[in-house]
């Protein structure tokens, strides 16, 4: 008797135990469940190593929007030589000169600020062959067919009339060449103030738009590095009317086009607050929050390479 006694508290004991122990179990997998359905808050370091590029240096700190599009790049990445279409970037009948794509190794557009200016300058990095092929007709210019350049701080800006790619007339365009690039702007209204804002900025030891701290942060939150084909920055909101920046960068890893979107809010709670807007409207994307920061990013075929190159 006693014997079934303690055989049966024993059992009791076991029971209660088992309780306890599945309980726990249940209560641990409910918080990991719990935590892994939560969107992970990362935090941008407050120092970071920064590695600037040459072109950034033609960029002044105050600007409305910056495209960069490395060519070069995206026909490694796409193995496309034709990436970018035959059609001509650009002709200059007065100088018997055309400029195809494949000329071209990188490309700047830089919306300074309005009201004061209007337009997109655009800094062209071409061929060492297509580039003496600029200079040398710079150089050898027939005054009857073209007006003298206008002298700015020791450089030549030219007014010349040149057809861009898409545009069907062909328009009065101010053009220089600094440092081996080419720099254009077809306002009509402020051209010319466009192309010394640039020439001024290369010139000078002022900071440019990339030692902003801010901008810097967008580089490392989008994960650019030093590895895009593209990098865009927008200082306006854009879908999400509280942001102020829109950043986005196209890399590649993996076989896979990596676009990568980066907003900042005012602070770090709208940023928050906006992560299940930013899901819907980028369905399967991966969204996550850093500080002020929502970042967006999505993995494409190496198809989509050419819509991504078109803008923010």
């Amino acid at each position: 008797m006693k014997n079934k006694r303690k055989v049966k508290r024993k059992s009791s004991r076991i029971r209660s135990y088992s309780f306890i122990i599945t309980t726990m179990i249940i209560a641990l997998l409910s918080l990991a469940f719990y935590v892994s359905s939560q969107q992970t808050t990362n935090h941008v370091p407050t120092s970071l190593e920064f590695n600037p590029q040459p072109w950034m240096s033609f960029v002044p700190n105050q600007v409305q929007y910056v495209g960069y599009v490395n060519y070069r790049q995206a026909y490694v990445i796409s193995e496309n030589l034709s990436l970018f279409g035959s059609k001509v970037v650009l002709q200059v009948p007065q100088l018997n000169l055309t400029i195809f794509p494949s000329d071209v190794m990188y490309e700047l557009d830089i919306e300074l600020i309005p009201p004061q200016f209007n337009g997109t300058v655009s800094i062209l990095s071409l061929t060492q062959e297509r580039l003496e092929t600029i200079s040398n007709a710079l150089q050898n210019v027939n005054a009857t067919t073209i007006h003298s350049p206008i002298n700015y701080d020791g450089d030549s800006i030219y007014a010349l009339l040149i057809r861009k790619f898409g545009e069907s007339r062909i328009m009065l365009t101010y053009l220089a060449v600094v440092e081996g690039k080419v720099i254009l702007s077809y306002d009509q209204a402020t051209g010319l103030q466009n192309v010394e804002t640039i020439l001024d900025q290369v010139s000078s030891s002022t900071s440019n738009l990339f030692d902003n701290e801010t901008v810097r942060d967008a580089i490392f939150v989008t994960g650019s590095s030093l590895n895009y084909i593209a990098f865009f920055v927008g200082m306006f909101p854009t879908q999400f009317a509280t942001s102020n920046l829109i950043a986005k960068s196209v890399t590649y890893g993996a076989s896979s086009l990596i676009v990568t979107r980066a907003f900042l809010f005012p602070n770090s709670d709208l940023a928050t607050n906006n992560l299940a807007e930013a899901e819907q409207i980028y369905s399967g994307a991966t969204c996550t929050t850093a500080g002020s920061w929502l970042t967006i990013m999505q993995t494409y075929s190496i198809d989509r390479l050419p819509t991504e190159l078109s803008g923010i």
